[in-house]
């Protein structure tokens, strides 16, 4: 929402000042004005630095909180400048997180007891009383609560303020971490359960699909899902004004949601193990094991754990 207008004078070629103004599209009148003065000589030694930077690193990246958007912009029009537009300083930034009680607040320490450490430990201990009785299943646990903390963070737009809530960050129904988890548990089960009745190198060798094999529509549109992984996880280009748009966690969640409710919906109608015929039985191992690969491909960009059991 920034345009901007600036000047630069330079006084007896010793000193270059900088004067820049913005103004933001939702309030025309509120003008801010910023002004820089630095020696020329320092002005080149920064150049030089930010062009040696250019040959190692495509951008420079700066994450850091919304609240300093304006400040941020001004940054990146003076190395802009510094550098004849050679270098793309992209600022990415970030809302806060708070619970549904309210903001955290550093001068009340309401923050406290809430270090990543923490967090993770209280939903450890959710999550045992709600999936699991056994000392021995800390290990899952730690893996479904960060999954779930995560996703939670992941799939809401860094403009966006994020209000966390423990039930709803734990269940196993809807749009979350431990959804995701048990659907590619799901899937990995159904897998195991052929390999233990049938002869385990059988079905690994089913790499071609069967020719007199018609799919149903929720096999299709699974099938359509996971082939537009590879459009949904793009790489940056040269244009760094695309940076956000390649860089979009979000749409990357929502198709990881979209591939485990399409799954879903083919678990409960559809069968493996017991398939209706050898076509329809060898299309389906090939379709289940295309889903795993391609969801511990997504679970490796979100950072989410995978599990064996759930």
């Amino acid at each position: 929402y920034i345009t901007k207008f600036d000047t630069i004078k330079y006084d007896n070629q010793k000193h270059i000042t900088y004067m820049t103004s913005f103004k933001t599209k939702k309030n025309k009148e509120d003008t801010k004005t910023f002004k820089f003065s630095l020696s020329i000589n320092n002005a080149k030694k920064s150049r030089n630095k930010i062009l040696e930077k250019k040959t190692t690193y495509p951008y420079l990246i700066n994450i850091i909180g919304s609240e300093q958007a304006l400040p941020q912009a001004v940054v990146s029009d003076i190395i802009d400048r510094l550098s004849n537009g050679k270098v793309n300083l992209i600022h990415i930034s970030y809302e806060h997180v708070k619970l549904p009680e309210g903001n955290f607040s550093g001068r009340k320490g309401t923050w406290k007891g809430y270090s990543a450490d923490e967090f993770v430990s209280q939903l450890m201990n959710l999550i045992k009383q709600t999936f699991y009785r056994d000392k021995t299943m800390d290990e899952n646990a730690f893996k479904i609560a960060v999954g779930a903390v995560r996703y939670s963070f992941l799939k809401i737009s860094p403009s966006k303020s994020i209000v966390f809530d423990w039930k709803s960050a734990l269940s196993t129904k809807g749009n979350t971490g431990p959804y995701l988890q048990y659907a590619l548990v799901r899937a990995k089960s159904i897998l195991n359960k052929l390999n233990e009745t049938e002869n385990n190198d059988k079905n690994k060798d089913r790499t071609e699909l069967p020719i007199n094999y018609s799919p149903s529509e929720i096999e299709r549109k699974l099938i359509l899902l996971l082939l537009n992984t590879s459009h949904i996880i793009k790489r940056p280009d040269s244009n760094p004004s695309n940076i956000n748009t390649y860089y979009d966690i979000v749409s990357i969640c929502d198709h990881t949601y979209n591939l485990a409710v399409e799954f879903n919906k083919f678990y409960t109608s559809h069968r493996v193990y017991n398939a209706e015929s050898n076509e329809a039985k060898s299309f389906r191992i090939i379709l289940l094991k295309s889903f795993i690969n391609t969801m511990i491909y997504l679970f490796n960009i979100l950072g989410i754990p995978e599990l064996e059991v759930m």
